[in-house]
């Protein structure tokens, strides 16, 4: 027995953690069992991609949300499933073969026992406080699938790493299982849990320093590019083809964005559970149209909307594989959240990511291309590159936070997309809904045939920032226009004041009206200097203006 013990403490990291899966399954009831086996062939054929992840959280969180009340555990469990999914596609793609089916099989341990223990563990909470704090440390690197056949070490401490979490899923599983749940505080148990989170801290900072050392020296060999980098690539495991595919995927979607966009769904979703909105008519008409649509919805200041939209991401995640689902939630505390740069990019690289794990052709489109810094470079290969029979819903929260500018800009963009591929738009404002009407009712009783008087008035409104602010407006209604033209003037103050005595002195002074760009040059004029310096120039002449104007002539 001893010799055996000392034997198999010498075989490689990856035989080990075939075992440990291999052990896991040994300790599963006969139901149990089929299900896992059933899973690990599934992902096998078809490995674990991202939405696989919002796939498993979305179910937690069903199945969890009944017996837990309204708290939300699948967000915690995001980046634990995040790494064994990265581990799962190193297998298929870098591997294959057995290891596949180990890589595969780690996925399915790890996705059964968070799916077991939502279903009936009534210590979710503290078992979901485990898994989150090991997902912290867990090795999640988009480099990853480029060094991990460069390197035996980093591919062995991988192997370590997940034969820990193999051992913590089956040690979680025993406890769940028995009929005393309160034995998990136990001091037994509660040393043994903690062993395993420590041995999975020293791996997973073994596996950092790895990293660290590998992008140092990736760096340095593409800098130099001498033969002793070309070498290492020959040696590799996988074709150097296949490494200039993940590099090249790697260079587009960091060109797309860099922006976390799934840090804030997960601070939302953990907010609380939705589910009316499964039984909406209209909604289950958008999620089922056959063609591009577009859902607005509008509602109070705090109602619930942003809750609301997360809940909604998960359904949409479930049992649709298919779909590219993506989604971003601008928040008025977060200014490049607000940015046309950050919500069209998030959006290309979420299409990107989805084709890159569901179709080859795109790759082969791109390898011409080079990836372009610029917003309307970005969208233009794109537009090149998707298929006219992509499927996407696209969830986009707090459009109204971003200025009258991004928000034109980040609909042009989506109809634009929307002629290309079948894509289902879910925007939502904060706007109060009955607040339309007050604004109406009160422009059609001040008006008193002035056409002109309404359009100013309506300017004057979009001036307020604040639903209070326009409430305040819409109840004292200048009754002329003199004094309307007054409120204007005055209002129009904090748009440009550095700028309007000089329109004011340029228009009077000319000798006919202006165009726009003659204005704009005439602004950039300062005194002393006759050259003409085109970086002093109004960037958007006609937002200096207080009110209506004409583009062409001024």
């Amino acid at each position: 027995m001893s010799f055996a013990v000392a034997n198999a403490s010498r075989l490689k990291p990856e035989i080990r953690l075939a075992q440990a899966v291999s052990e896991f399954e040994a300790s599963l009831s006969g139901e149990q069992k089929a299900t896992f086996r059933a899973q690990r062939s599934k992902a096998s054929l078809s490995p674990p991609q991202i939405g696989d992840v919002r796939a498993v959280v979305a179910e937690i969180d069903r199945t969890s949300g009944g017996k837990v009340g309204a708290r939300c555990f699948g967000p915690r469990l995001i980046s634990l499933l995040q790494a064994v999914q990265q581990f799962a596609g190193l297998g298929d793609i870098l591997v294959g073969g057995s290891q596949n089916l180990i890589a595969c099989g780690v996925w399915s341990v790890v996705r059964l026992t968070l799916l077991l223990l939502s279903g009936g563990a009534s210590s979710l909470e503290k078992l979901s406080l485990l898994f989150m704090r090991v997902g912290r440390s867990a090795p999640r690197y988009e480099l990853l699938a480029i060094l991990y056949p460069r390197s035996k070490a980093l591919r062995s401490d991988l192997s370590e790493y997940f034969i820990v979490v193999v051992k913590l899923c089956q040690h979680v599983m025993r406890l769940a299982n028995k009929s005393v749940l309160a034995t998990l505080i136990g001091s037994v148990d509660e040393s043994s849990l903690k062993s395993l989170e420590a041995d999975l801290e020293l791996w997973s900072s073994s596996i950092r320093e790895q990293v660290g050392i590998l992008t140092s020296q990736r760096v340095e060999e593409e800098a130099k590019e001498n033969s002793r980098f070309r070498s290492v690539v020959a040696r590799m495991a996988v074709p150097l083809s296949q490494s200039k595919v993940f590099e090249m995927q790697l260079r587009w979607l960091k060109a797309c964005s860099s922006y976390r966009h799934e840090k804030t769904w997960k601070f939302l979703r953990k907010r609380g559970n939705a589910t009316a909105f499964k039984n909406d008519k209209e909604y289950r008409t958008w999620r089922t149209e056959s063609r591009s649509s577009t859902f607005i919805v509008s509602g109070k200041l705090g109602s619930g909307k942003s809750i609301l939209l997360a809940n909604i991401v998960d359904d949409l995640s479930i049992g649709n594989k298919k779909a590219n689902i993506m989604y971003f939630f601008c928040r008025h505390d977060d200014p490049e959240s607000l940015t046309t740069r950050s919500v069209t990019g998030s959006f290309a690289r979420q299409v990107l990511q989805f084709l890159f794990d569901n179709n080859d052709e795109i790759v082969k489109s791109l390898r011409s291309l080079r990836p372009p810094l610029d917003e309307d470079g970005i969208l233009a290969s794109l537009e090149y590159v998707i298929p006219r029979e992509h499927c996407a819903y696209f969830i986009l929260d707090g459009l109204d936070e971003c200025d009258e500018n991004a928000r034109i800009t980040i609909l042009d963009t989506m109809r634009r997309f929307q002629d290309i591929f079948n894509l289902h738009l879910w925007e939502l404002g904060t706007r109060d809904p009955g607040l339309l009407r007050e604004i109406e009712n009160a422009l059609l009783e001040g008006a008193q045939g002035m056409f002109l008087w309404v359009v100013l008035q309506i300017d004057c409104i979009c001036m307020e920032k604040t639903d209070g602010g326009i409430r305040e407006s819409i109840g004292n209604l200048p009754s002329d226009l003199y004094s309307l033209f007054c409120r204007v003037l005055d209002k129009s103050k904090r748009l440009a004041p550095l700028f309007q005595p000089k329109i004011l002195k340029c228009l009077l002074a000319a000798y006919r009206p202006l165009t726009a760009e003659e204005l704009r040059e005439a602004l950039a004029v300062k005194a002393g200097i006759t050259i003409r310096h085109r970086d002093w120039e109004v960037n958007d002449i006609l937002s200096k203006f207080s009110s209506q104007q004409q583009e062409s002539v001024l």
